[in-house]
C-alpha cells in the first residue's frame, strides 16, 4: 500500500520529535542553554505552550493515520500501487531515454541561469507572476526522483552492468539533488531521502542494514558540508554577486572559492547554523503563541484560509486582484497578533485559526480529500505508469517534510498542478508506452 495519510501522521510524529531533539542537541552542546530558555528567549512562547501545540499536532496526525483505513482510499491506494509498480518491465532503454531528457533540460536551466539560487531567474517571478510552463518543470523535477529510483532498481537486478546506463542514472540523482541543493537545505536532504524510499518500493526489499550503515557513513558527511554550505551562501559571505546576472553555476563557483579559502569563515558558518538549528526545528511555536493567545485578542478565521488559498491556487488569467485576498501571515496576523515576520505555515496550525479546536477533525479530512482527488485522477485509464510515478512523487513531499511546513495554498496548488499535468502525461504514455496493469473500474 502506498499509505500516505499513514506516512503523514508518522512524519508529523517524527517532525515533532526529531524537532526537539535537534534543538534540544544543538541548544545544549553548541550555546549551553535549555530549551526552555530558546523557547522564551528567541521564539517568544512558553515550554507549557509549546507542549499544548505539540499535543494538538499528535491528535492531528491520529485523526489523519485513522482516515487512511477508510476502505475507499485503501481500494485506490491499492489500484494505484499495482499500476505504479508495473514501471518495473519498462525497458531499460526507454527509462534511460526520458532520464537523459530530463538531465539534459535541467543542465541547459542551469547553464542558463534559469534555475537560481532558492529562486528563479524568470521575468516577474518574484512579483508573483508563474509562467505557464513552471509548474511542468516542478512536476518534471518531482517525478526524477522516482524514476532515478526505478532505474537503480533495474540496475541492481541486472546480471550485466554497462557503464552509459550507471553514468545516466548516476549524473541524472546529482543533477536533482543540486537543483534541491539549490533551493534550501531541507530539500537537499530529504531528496537523497526519497531516493531510498522510491527504491525500496521499486526494488521490493529494503538493502540490507550493513549496507545502509556504510551508505549512511559517506552520504551523511556530504549532507552536513552540503547544509553548511547552503546556509553560507544564503548569510551574504558568498562575493556579493547578483544572482540574476551571473547565475547561480558562478555564484556557487565563488561561494565555493571563499568557503575553502577562509577557515574563519566556515568556522563561523558552523555557529551560525547551530545558533539557527537550536531554534529553526521548532516548527510548532506559531501554533504555540496562537493557542496560548488570550482569547480576546483572536478571532478565528472559520474557513476565510481555505477560500482564500483556493482563490490564488487559480490562475492570474481568471483572477487578477489576488491581494484582496490575504494567505498565510497577512491573513494570520490580521487575526491572530502573535508576531509581524515570516512563520512555520503549516496544515496543523491553521486547523486552528481557522477552526479552533474542531480543526483537528476537519483539516485531516481536507487532506484526504486532496489525496482522494489525486487518487482519482491516476485511476483514470488512459493514465500508465510514468503518469502514476509522476503524481505519487509530486504528492509524497505534501504527505511528508512540507507538512511540517507548508501554507494551504500550496495544498490547493499541488492538486491544480495535478490536474494540469493530465494533458502531458497523456502525451507521455503515448510516446514512451510505459506498461500499466489493465485498469479496473472502482465498484
Amino acid at each position: 500500500m502506498l499509505g500516505f495519510l499513514k506516512i503523514g501522521a508518522v512524519s508529523l510524529l517524527a517532525i515533532m520529535s526529531l524537532s526537539w531533539l535537534v534543538a534540544l542537541f544543538f541548544n545544549v552542546t553548541a550555546l549551553g542553554k535549555s530549551v526552555s530558555d530558546a523557547l522564551a528567549g528567541d521564539i517568544g512562547t512558553t515550554l507549557s505552550a509549546y507542549a499544548c501545540a505539540v499535543a494538538y499536532t499528535l491528535v492531528f496526525a491520529a485523526v489523519l493515520g485513522k482516515l487512511g483505513d477508510l476502505a475507499l482510499i485503501r481500494k485506490l491506494e491499492a489500484t494505484a500501487l499495482a499500476r505504479l509498480l508495473s514501471a518495473r518491465d519498462t525497458p531499460p532503454r526507454k527509462l534511460l531515454i526520458l532520464i537523459a531528457l530530463i538531465c539534459t533540460t535541467e543542465s541547459w536551466l542551469l547553464l542558463k541561469g534559469v534555475i537560481s539560487y532558492r529562486t528563479f531567474a524568470i521575468a516577474g517571478f518574484d512579483e508573483g507572476h508563474i509562467p505557464w510552463f513552471l509548474p511542468m518543470l516542478e512536476v518534471m523535477f518531482a517525478a526524477q526522483v522516482g524514476l532515478n529510483a526505478l532505474a537503480l532498481s533495474q540496475l541492481a537486478k541486472a546480471r550485466r552492468r554497462a557503464a552509459a546506463p550507471i553514468f545516466v542514472v548516476v549524473a541524472s540523482v546529482f543533477l536533482i539533488l543540486f537543483i534541491n541543493f539549490t533551493q534550501g537545505r531541507s530539500g537537499f536532504v530529504f531528496c537523497a531521502v526519497l531516493h531510498l524510499y522510491w527504491y525500496v518500493l521499486f526494488f521490493g526489499r529494503a538493502p540490507k542494514f550493513r549496507k545502509l550503515i556504510v551508505a549512511g557513513a559517506l552520504v551523511l558527511p556530504l549532507l552536513y558540508t552540503g547544509t553548511l554550505l547552503n546556509n553560507f551562501m544564503r548569510s551574504g559571505n558568498a562575493g556579493g554577486l547578483d544572482l540574476k546576472t551571473v547565475g547561480f553555476v558562478r555564484f556557487l563557483g565563488q561561494a565555493l572559492e571563499t568557503w575553502q579559502s577562509d577557515q574563519s569563515l566556515q568556522q563561523l558558518e558552523k555557529l551560525r547554523s547551530a545558533t539557527n538549528l537550536a531554534s529553526r526545528p521548532l516548527v510548532a511555536n506559531p501554533l504555540a503563541k496562537s493557542l496560548a493567545l488570550p482569547m480576546e485578542q483572536k478571532s478565528f478565521l472559520l474557513g476565510e484560509n481555505l477560500i482564500n488559498s483556493a482563490i490564488w491556487a487559480i490562475p492570474s488569467a481568471l483572477i487578477s486582484d489576488k491581494a484582496s485576498y490575504p494567505v498565510q501571515e497577512d491573513l494570520l496576523y490580521a487575526h491572530f497578533p502573535i508576531g509581524t515576520g515570516d512563520t512555520a505555515d503549516s496544515p496543523y496550525l491553521y486547523a486552528y485559526v481557522d477552526f479552533a479546536y474542531a480543526g483537528v477533525l476537519f483539516y485531516p479530512v481536507l487532506l484526504a480529500g486532496f489525496w482522494i482527488m489525486a487518487l482519482l485522477l491516476t485511476n483514470l485509464p488512459f493514465i500508465s505508469s510514468l503518469g502514476i510515478i509522476v503524481v505519487a512523487c509530486s504528492w509524497i513531499p505534501l504527505f511528508t517534510l512540507s507538512l511540517g511546513e507548508m501554507a494551504m495554498t500550496g495544498w490547493f496548488t499541488m492538486l491544480r498542478n495535478t490536474v494540469l499535468a493530465i494533458p502531458f502525461l497523456i502525451v507521455l504514455a503515448k510516446v514512451f508506452r510505459f506498461p500499466s496493469q489493465r485498469f479496473t473500474a472502482l465498484t
